[in-house]
Order: structure tokens, then sequence, then C-alpha cells
């Protein structure tokens, strides 16, 4: 998952309304060496996950120390992109390489939170929260383009997936909020 921003607005001392939004960027080079074949592979993948929500938080507690826990509906934004380029490993020269390339696609889901946070100044408090979520998602077209060497770069649609997502394992989070 990505960085979040959470906005709070306050309606009484005890519940607030939330909108939450939430940027993730995964990018990732790795290099595989084949050598029984003498391939070099350069594998690069790109992932970017955009997601919007809005939801109401309750509170427990009078003092420095209080608990929050809610939930939030959320919207999304997905796309990605992998590209592998292998090449002889001796001479550098081409052998192939492959691209696919996910469209943009949406999905929509749920989350509930829980988590404490305590007060170390009037405004200012440091706290932990722990948030699960379903999701919905479908992907856009999926694209899978293969160049060989002294071939025709050939291009292929694979169509559409979806995933239904239930957080396997929730998101842990270190929070420092400031309240107005």
């Amino acid at each position: 998952e990505g960085n979040a921003f959470v906005g709070k607005k306050f309606i009484t001392d005890k519940s607030a309304y939330r909108v939450v939004f939430e940027l993730g960027y995964n990018s990732i080079s790795q290099p595989i060496t084949d050598i029984a074949d003498n391939e070099l592979t350069d594998i690069k993948q790109t992932l970017v996950d955009v997601t919007l929500g809005f939801g109401k938080e309750w509170r427990k507690g009078k003092t420095r120390l209080q608990g929050f826990y809610g939930a939030d509906a959320t919207i999304s934004m997905e796309s990605g992109l992998i590209t592998t380029n292998t090449k002889n490993a001796t001479t550098n020269a081409f052998i192939e390489s492959e691209e696919y390339k996910v469209s943009p696609g949406f999905g929509i889901g749920v989350q509930g939170f829980i988590g404490a946070e305590y007060f170390i100044f009037p405004k200012f408090s440091l706290g932990v929260q722990y948030t699960y979520r379903v999701r919905y998602s479908k992907s856009g077209d999926i694209k899978y383009t293969i160049n060989e060497v002294d071939e025709i770069p050939q291009s292929y649609n694979l169509g559409k997936s979806s995933i239904y997502n239930i957080g396997i394992l929730g998101i842990s989070s270190i929070n420092l909020t400031l309240h107005f």
C-alpha cells in the first residue's frame, strides 16, 4: 500500500467525517542472469494505485490517550507496466523484449479501522492505526507485446481481469496528527 492522507471534520466531540487519499507507487528493477543460456534479463515493474475514500470515525476517551474506530468507503484506480529485456550476457546483443501493459482499471471497497492516539500537545497527537480492507477491482485492457530479434513485434490484447481482494494482512500505520 502507499502513503495516505486523512482529513477529518469533527461533527461532535466523539465523531468525525473522514476523507482519505492514498497514493501507492511501486517500482522494481531486477536483473536475472541465466548462466546456462548465457542470457541477462532485466525485469522492470511499475504499479500505481490511487484511492479516495469517505467515512466516519468514532472516538472513546477523555484524557490525552484516546481510542478511535470506524469505516470508510473507497474508490480506486490502478495501472501497471511490466517489461523484460533479454540480451546475450557476453556480447550484450539483443535477444527479446516483452511488455505487459495494464490500462487503468477501477475498484470499489470498504475498510474498517481501529487505533489509538496520544496527545503530546493540546492539538498534536502521535497514534497507531490498524486497517483491514475488502476491495473489488476490474483492470483495464491488458496488452502483451513481444519483440524478438529478426522478427516483427507482435501485440496481443489479453482482455480484462477482475480481483476480489480481502485484506489477508491488514495495514498497520503510525500517524502524526495535527487537530485544527
